[in-house]
């Protein structure tokens, strides 16, 4: 689950359960990291990953989101810099607004009734 589109970092102290925080890895998020943030490394994470994944499906739900917002958030930032430019080419335009749908749908999962163990995922747009 260890995406390198993210930095990772845990609270200190760290019980190995609570929930981790992932940031852009480009930067774009770093004023957010407090100091009392430890970095994680890949195997880290993974290991994190492959521990809570079979306890807690509600944190299995949440990290996965997680996940694919920063997708959808890397993608929609420089099609909104091109519309705020106006700028923006027709196609850019429209992916804008295919990934602002389904950054939308990824914050509605939680109000699907077999959430978190049955989730009905969105498609990642292409």
């Amino acid at each position: 689950m260890f995406d390198p589109q993210m930095k990772y970092y845990r609270d200190e102290p760290w019980d190995g359960l609570a929930m981790i925080h992932a940031f852009k890895a480009d930067g774009a998020q770093d004023e957010h990291i407090g100091k009392s943030l430890v970095p994680m490394t890949e195997a880290e994470v993974e290991d994190y990953y492959r521990r809570t994944l079979t306890l807690d499906p509600l944190g299995v739900a949440q990290a996965e989101i997680l996940r694919l917002r920063g997708l959808a958030d890397s993608a929609i930032a420089p099609l909104q810099d091109a519309v705020d430019l106006d700028d923006a080419r027709e196609a850019e335009a429209a992916r804008l607004k295919t990934w602002k749908r389904y950054r939308v749908a990824l914050n509605r999962l939680p109000e699907q009734p077999g959430y978190p163990t049955e989730i009905d995922w969105p498609a990642l747009p292409s």
